[in-house]
C-alpha cells in the first residue's frame, strides 16, 4: 500500500505540470492530467472493469488444470517510484518529435542514467539530476528516418553557392517513425528500432537513433576505397554512396535529425565529384571483402551495383560515429 500511495502522489505531481519554456511542448494542467492517465504507466489500478461471469454458467468438473487465482496479484508498474520522481522533477510531459507528432515522456520504454561506468549504453541506476543535467535518458522502442530524395550529381566540383542552390531546389524532408516489423519501400524490414532523447532541451536533445534491418537490398551507386583515416572512415574502408534516382525508398538518417538532412559528397583522385542526398555515409566493409582489381582497376571511385544485408544505422554501433553499416552479398562494377 505504501508503494501505491507513493506512485499516486508522484502522478499527482505529474498532473500539476503546466509546461516549461525550454523548447518542449507546453501543456495545461488539464492536458497534463489527461496525458498521464492515458499513458497508464504504472498499471496499478486494482479495480476491474471486466464484467462478473454469470453465476449460471457451468463450471469445469475439475480445477486441477486451472491456474492459481491472481485476484490478489497486482501488475508490475512500468516505472519505479524513483523513475516517476525523475519525470516529475524535470517537469516535462512531452516533446515534439522529428515527424511533428507529440511524444509523451511517459510512453518511454525505459528511463536510465548514462553516468554508470559499467554500461556504455546506460543502466537502471537512476540518479537525481538538476534540471541543467543531461545524463538522464528516455529510451523509446521506435526510431525516425526519412527517404533519400531523388537527387544524385556527378561531374565537376561545385562551389558552396552552386551546392546550396541544388539543396534549395530539393523537396521538403519528411521524417517518419518506424517500429519493428515496418517495411520500407526499398524492401528492407525494420528488425529493431531505438530512439533515445534527453528529457530536457539541449542543443542536441537526441542521444541516439538506432535501427537494424532484416532482408537484402540491391542498390546502384558509387564506391570509394578510403585511402586515409577520416572522421567517420578508416583506411581501407569501403564507402558506398547510393543513387536515389535508381531506387525508391532508400533510408536516410542523421543522429541529430537535422532538418536540412545533409548531402554527402565524394571526390576521386582524377577530380570526379559526386553528391547525393543520402544523409550520411554508408560503410559496407573493407577492401578485403572484394576483388580490388575487378571492381576498381586503375580507379578509386567507381559505379557499382551492390547487394547488401545486415543493414544498420546509428550511434549504438559506434556511439561517436553514426553511419549506415552493411555487409556485401554481391557486387559488380558498372561501366558507363
Amino acid at each position: 500500500m505504501k508503494k501505491f500511495t507513493a506512485i499516486i502522489c508522484t502522478l499527482a505531481l505529474l498532473t500539476a505540470f503546466t509546461g516549461c519554456d525550454n523548447g518542449e511542448t507546453s501543456v495545461s494542467a488539464s492536458e497534463s492530467e489527461s496525458s498521464v492517465s492515458t499513458a497508464e504507466i504504472t498499471s496499478n489500478d486494482t479495480s476491474s472493469s471486466e464484467s462478473t461471469p454469470d453465476s449460471s454458467e457451468s463450471l469445469p468438473e475439475s480445477t486441477e488444470s486451472l491456474p492459481e487465482s491472481s485476484s490478489d496479484s497486482v501488475p508490475e508498474p512500468k516505472f519505479t517510484d524513483e523513475q516517476l520522481e525523475i519525470i516529475a522533477k524535470y517537469g516535462i510531459l512531452n516533446f515534439v518529435a522529428p515527424d511533428g507528432e507529440t511524444v509523451q515522456v511517459t510512453d518511454a520504454a525505459e528511463i536510465f542514467d548514462t553516468r554508470d561506468p559499467h554500461d556504455e549504453i546506460g543502466s537502471p541506476g537512476f540518479k537525481f539530476d538538476s534540471k541543467s543535467s543531461t545524463s538522464t535518458v528516455l529510451r523509446y522502442d521506435f526510431a525516425y528516418i526519412r527517404y533519400c530524395r531523388p537527387f544524385f550529381y556527378e561531374g565537376e566540383f561545385l562551389d558552396a553557392a552552386e551546392e546550396q542552390k541544388m539543396i534549395d531546389e530539393l523537396p521538403e524532408i519528411k521524417w517518419f517513425k518506424v517500429k519493428a516489423g515496418d517495411k520500407l519501400d526499398c524492401g528492407l524490414t525494420v528488425k529493431k528500432a531505438v530512439f533515445e532523447r534527453f528529457p530536457i532541451d539541449t542543443s542536441d536533445p537526441v542521444r541516439d537513433n538506432y535501427i537494424e534491418f532484416d532482408g537484402e537490398v540491391t542498390l546502384e551507386g558509387m564506391l570509394w576505397a578510403v585511402k586515409r583515416d577520416d572522421y567517420l572512415l578508416k583506411t581501407n574502408d569501403l564507402s558506398f554512396m547510393p543513387d536515389p534516382t535508381k531506387t525508391n525508398g532508400i533510408p536516410a538518417c542523421k543522429r541529430q535529425l537535422d532538418p536540412s538532412g545533409g548531402l554527402q559528397s565524394m571526390m576521386s583522385s582524377d577530380g570526379n565529384y559526386v553528391l547525393s542526398d543520402i544523409g550520411t555515409n554508408w560503410i559496407v566493409g573493407t577492401i578485403d571483402d572484394i576483388d580490388m582489381d575487378e571492381i576498381f582497376g586503375e580507379k578509386d571511385l567507381v559505379r557499382v551495383k551492390i547487394t547488401l544485408t545486415n543493414v544498420k544505422w546509428g550511434g549504438i554501433v559506434s556511439v561517436d560515429l553514426p553511419a549506415f553499416y552493411a555487409e556485401i552479398v554481391d557486387i559488380e562494377r558498372i561501366d558507363e
